[in-house]
């Protein structure tokens, strides 16, 4: 029997994983991208499908074009069954894209429809497909860019100079 239910806490741990992937990759953070993940699993990410270290490898390449990412996670259905949970999650995705002199906001909504497993107490994706329901590229057009008075901190970075890696321990 399959509970949507669950243990509030597994629930929690599942969710503090997604929030994970989001963070690593709009941080372009690999170590952190690697801890969402089993080794032993499997991406299908639309663009490619493989074992997730192969995942990290092509995804931190392919958005390192970008000039920056924000992903945004909507609800979760949780089912969980003993140490294994099958979870759809809504997502927003923003990547803003400089071609030449242009720039433009590449966006996608869709689901993360993962397969959890948890092994020795730890949740971790064994399996992904996305499913892309919405995608849409429109033109972002002058960028002023910011006020030099923004303070250094305020102003989102990718990598560990972003402000966060100094306040948030563990991640």
């Amino acid at each position: 029997m399959t509970s949507t239910n669950g243990h509030a806490s597994d629930h929690f741990d599942i969710q503090q994983v997604l929030a994970r992937y989001c963070r690593g990759i709009d941080r372009m953070d690999r170590a952190l991208l690697q801890s969402v993940y089993w080794e032993d699993g499997y991406d299908d990410h639309v663009l490619f499908a493989g074992k997730p270290n192969e995942f990290i490898d092509w995804v931190l390449e392919y958005l390192a074009r970008d000039k920056s990412t924000a992903h945004l996670l909507g609800q979760s259905l949780i089912e969980t069954s003993g140490d294994s949970a099958n979870v759809e999650t809504y997502f927003l995705a923003h990547h803003v894209r400089v071609v030449g002199r242009d720039q433009f906001v590449a966006s996608s909504q869709g689901r993360y429809l993962d397969k959890f497993e948890r092994r020795n107490g730890e949740w971790r994706i064994l399996s992904r497909c996305v499913i892309l329901d919405i995608r849409r590229q429109v033109p972002f057009g002058l960028d002023p860019g910011l006020p030099p008075s923004v303070p250094s901190r305020n102003i989102g970075r990718r990598g560990n100079e972003d402000f966060t890696y100094s306040t948030l321990s563990g991640l």
